[in-house]
Formats: structure tokens, sequence, C-alpha cells
């Protein structure tokens, strides 16, 4: 294996990505163009949920039974879900549901099932 030749491709692909990172347009940005991003209004965690609850109120979203369909082990699985989700200790999705690396043993079996060919008899 020639490593030298690899490793000084991988040098000129570097300084290469490198070189694009340094550049500018040459014109200035107009100043009115720039000042109407500096307008532009940033809100709180607190602010947003506000104005949802303004556009979305609580008595009418309260009056939703969102775990009506559930049993009872279901059930206290998604408040113990819900409670995290309150107390900030989910972060994100896979917290909740990982993603499976897996393939389920029946599909494997459907798949080894599928690729067997019969044999042809003379």
């Amino acid at each position: 294996v020639n490593f030298t030749g690899k490793f000084s491709k991988i040098s000129a692909s570097v300084s290469q990505l490198l070189g694009y990172q340094d550049f500018h347009y040459p014109q200035e940005l107009d100043p009115d163009f720039r000042t109407m991003f500096q307008r532009l209004r940033t809100i709180s965690e607190d602010e947003s949920y506000s104005l949802s609850e303004t556009l979305e109120p609580r008595k009418f979203t309260m009056t939703v039974e969102k775990f009506a369909k559930l049993n009872a082990e279901e059930n206290a699985y998604a408040e113990e879900i819900l409670r995290d989700i309150k107390a900030k200790t989910i972060t994100s999705i896979d917290d909740v549901a990982p993603l499976e690396t897996e393939e389920p043993e029946i599909l494997s079996n459907k798949r080894r099932r599928s690729t067997i060919t019969r044999k042809k008899t003379s």
C-alpha cells in the first residue's frame, strides 16, 4: 500500500477545503438589509408557550383525551414519559424509543425463506 501517495492526497484535499473557508463577497451588505436582520425578533421559551396558548387556549386542548385507547400499563408508561419530558430529563426521541439496530427475528426468517429456491429435478 502506498501510504505516501494517500497522505499527500489527503493533505491536498484538506488544504483545498481550508482554502474554500476563506472567502468573502466583494460587495458590502446593504445597510437597510443589515438593520432588517438586526430587528428580527427572538422569543424565549416561556414567551413562545404563552403565544401558543393565545392561539390555542388550554380550555380547548385539555378536553382532548390523549391516552383514552391505552391499557393501564401503557397509560402508566405514557405518564412516566410525560413526567420525564416536563422534568427535561428526556432530550431526544431516542431516549424514549431508540432505533432497533437488529432485524426482528420474524422478518429475517421471512427473508431467508424467500431466498431459498427449489432444486430442479431432471
